[in-house]
């Protein structure tokens, strides 16, 4: 009797079987992709965050103590964020870029920066995060991971008594993340 060989190889339907598996996988898995790769920048924004709360708190109680103000707290706060070899700068995770520490009165006209430093003479804690969803609609300035840093003070004078440092963090379209929003008090 003669015995029928197998050729060895993929028969059309078990090829066909294959490609479909795998065109359903790819269907269920890349929206995922999108989905992670954003969860991971917010991360990178968490983590900035963290860093600028931690040397808020570690140097808060000093800086009420000395009766420092608010301007001298914006500086201090803006140089430990800052430097020319971008040793000390934060890395914004939306554009992955260094940037150095903005700091005064109100925002730059322009730019993309990873902290901005802004003084509010008030203990208000509405008026704070108003102002902090406000600069969310400047229109030249790109907030975009970025962290802004509220100093307010006692009484609303500009040289009164430090009450807090607000942190603000700030999404990939340029919105305040409430949940990651951060009131550092004495």
């Amino acid at each position: 009797m003669l015995m029928k060989r197998k050729d060895s190889g993929f028969t059309l339907i078990e090829l066909m079987i294959v490609i479909a598996v795998i065109g359903i996988l790819a269907i269920v898995l890349i929206p995922k992709i999108g989905t992670i790769k954003t969860q991971a920048k917010t991360v990178g924004l968490d983590t900035n965050i963290r860093l600028v709360q931690g040397y808020a708190e570690s140097k808060i109680d000093k800086w009420v103590s000395q009766s420092t103000s608010v301007s001298d707290v914006a500086t201090n706060i803006s140089a430990s964020f800052t430097s020319s070899d971008d040793t000390k700068n934060l890395i914004n995770p939306f554009s992955s870029q260094s940037h150095s520490a903005v700091s005064g009165s109100a925002l730059p006209t322009s730019g993309d920066n990873s902290v901005y430093i802004m003084t509010v003479s008030s203990d208000d804690a509405t008026v704070v995060t108003t102002g902090a969803n406000a600069i969310a609609n400047v229109t030249n300035v790109n907030l975009a991971g970025s962290i802004l840093a509220i100093i307010s003070t006692t009484g609303g004078a500009e040289t009164g008594p430090i009450s807090g440092v607000h942190l603000y963090a700030y999404d990939q379209s340029g919105k305040v993340i409430d949940e990651k929003t951060v009131h550092v008090t004495p």
